[in-house]
Parts: structure tokens; C-alpha cells; sequence
């Protein structure tokens, strides 16, 4: 049996070294310098794990208080925690865009699984969305990499 050029392996001619900005990195995400959690009427022990694991400052702002609030100091933060497990979609909807119009700063939205409301958030200006049913060290990496994604951004 001869071998025809067609039956080579695909991948056997690429080189690994040409796609090295593919390559996952190995070094390791610098924690967020300060960080915020915004929640609704009370927040979930899984934020604050959260928050905890990731390092840095943290801050806690009340998501009725945003449109009251001093927006500069929520500017400050860089990686900002939505924990909206206790608000409506439209309370969360509200919550993010007074975030964006603060800052540009990661934001992670800590919900429900539910396709409606992850779609909202996301279509309101949320970075990432993380159901409550993910594991605490799914939930830190997803929140590792938004923070390196939107590093990269800037």
C-alpha cells in the first residue's frame, strides 16, 4: 500500500511553535489591586468566597444605592462581582448599566442558570456569567480569565 499525499495526517505539517500567541500562558493572573461586590438586598457566601479567593481590596456597594452613590469610587475597581442571585432581571438589567457607565472594569454576574437572564446580563454589558450550580473553582477561573480577557483589552 502506497501512501498518497492526501492520506498524510493534517496536523503532522504544523508547526507548534509558529502559533505560540495560541499557547495558554503559563504565568499566573495578577490579582485584581481592588474589587467590588454589588448585590441586591443581601449578598451569597459564594460572592464573598469569591471575592476572598481572588485577592485584593474589596468593596461593597447596594444596587438600589448606584444611581445615588459616588460612581468615581466604583470606577476605581478593578474587577467588579454582580451577585444578583436576589434581584429581577430588570433590577440586574439597571445594576449593570450603572456599572457601565462608571467603568469599563471586568464584570462577572453571579446568577441563576436560566438562559433568559444570562442572555440578559450578557446583552447588558456583562463580561461573564456564572451560575450558582458551578463549582467555587470553575467560578475563580472563569473569573481569572475574564480578568486576564479584559487586561489584554486595555
Amino acid at each position: 500500500m502506497s501512501s498518497s499525499p492526501t492520506s498524510q495526517p493534517v496536523l503532522s505539517s504544523l508547526n507548534p511553535s509558529s502559533h505560540s500567541q495560541f499557547q495558554p500562558s503559563s504565568r499566573s493572573t495578577p490579582p485584581p489591586r481592588l474589587t467590588a461586590l454589588v448585590c441586591g438586598e443581601r449578598h451569597s457566601y459564594r460572592a464573598l468566597m469569591l471575592l476572598r479567593m481572588l485577592g485584593g481590596e474589596q468593596r461593597r456597594f447596594h444596587a438600589a444605592a448606584l444611581a445615588t452613590s459616588k460612581l468615581e469610587e466604583l470606577s476605581s475597581c478593578d474587577f467588579i462581582l454582580l451577585d444578583a442571585f436576589s434581584m429581577t432581571t430588570l433590577e440586574m438589567q439597571e445594576a449593570i448599566a450603572w456599572i457601565r457607565s462608571a467603568t469599563l472594569a471586568p464584570l462577572v454576574v453571579l446568577t441563576v442558570r436560566d438562559p433568559a437572564y444570562e442572555a440578559a446580563a450578557f446583552q447588558s454589558g456583562a463580561d461573564a456569567v456564572i451560575a450558582f450550580s458551578e463549582s467555587l473553582e470553575v467560578s475563580l477561573a472563569l473569573c481569572k480569565a475574564t480578568i486576564r480577557r479584559c487586561s489584554r483589552r486595555s
